[in-house]
């Protein structure tokens, strides 16, 4: 976070974010169940714990897993022009993730941007393995992938 969240927010076109929050389980008992998101993004992190805001809860119900739902998430407040960096433990399919965002948004969020801290990578499923393996020589999961877009620096 100390290194990259700047590159965060100048590519989401901000001087830096007002709040902090993460992106829910899909179920209250299994949101519940594992806090250690919350606990590192809330209590541990210094760059966020001051601006944490645990905004987002799950709605139980016949939510599909996997697609995006706008109606997965509630916002228990308003963020009326705040710049929210919202955080996701794993990338699977984006579904969780862009629910969240839209939740945010209709809460009055200004700009959400966000930082995925793992990938899934399913190697039987469609061309995992292959683009996995198609990685160049020299593939750091360290870098910035902002930074890593801009090119080299003078």
């Amino acid at each position: 976070m100390r290194g990259h969240e700047r590159c965060v927010a100048e590519a989401v076109g901000t001087s830096g974010f007002d709040a902090v929050t993460t992106v829910p389980s899909k179920a209250t008992a299994r949101d519940e169940a594992r806090g250690r998101l919350r606990a590192i993004v809330g209590e541990h992190c210094r760059p966020t714990t001051d601006r944490y805001v645990p905004v987002l809860h799950p709605v139980d119900g016949s939510h599909q897993a996997r697609r995006f739902d706008p109606d997965r998430y509630r916002a228990t407040q308003r963020l009326d022009g705040a710049r929210v960096l919202l955080i996701d433990d794993t990338w699977t399919t984006g579904s969780s993730a862009q629910s969240a965002a839209c939740v945010l948004r209709q809460a009055g969020a200004r700009t959400v941007a966000l930082i995925v801290l793992g990938r899934y990578l399913d190697f039987d499923f469609a061309d995992h393995r292959q683009r996995f393996q198609d990685l160049p020589a020299g593939f750091d999961w360290a870098t910035c992938v902002v930074d890593a877009g801009r090119g080299p620096t003078s």
